[in-house]
């Protein structure tokens, strides 16, 4: 959506007007959540980049860092096979954070886990 703003100043008989246009959209450092449904893979570096339970900039005030042991996401079938993505948060930064679902049996039961990270250990992200 694009928003235009018209000032006018008058000072001493003297006019001076300015138009200024913006589109609407996160202002960076701003966190904009989206319910999505995508796949996605995982890039080489994968192992580079920190799984977290919330985005690290958000208002969030208990936010851990998961370690990918700690997760217990088996390495090798996650780095052959496509995640389910089931959320975007949008920065107004290059890159986006992206929230991927995890299920694995515990006591029979499957539990499924969310975990955030940044969108340059993704590739192939799609509808």
């Amino acid at each position: 959506m694009l928003f235009t703003t018209l000032m006018a100043l008058s000072v001493m008989g003297i006019s001076v007007s300015a138009k200024t246009t913006s589109t609407k959209g996160p202002m960076v450092g701003q966190l904009k959540y989206t319910k999505t449904k995508m796949n996605a893979k995982f890039n080489n570096n994968y192992g580079s980049f920190k799984l977290y339970n919330h985005v690290p900039n958000s208002n969030y005030k208990k936010i851990k860092t998961i370690s990918w042991k700690k997760s217990g996401i088996n390495l090798k079938k996650i780095s052959q096979f496509p995640v389910k993505v089931n959320m975007t948060a949008n920065q107004a930064t290059q890159y986006n954070w992206y929230r991927f679902s995890v299920s694995k049996k515990v006591n029979h039961k499957n539990v499924t886990t969310n975990y955030w990270i940044y969108g340059q250990a993704l590739k192939n992200i799609n509808k």
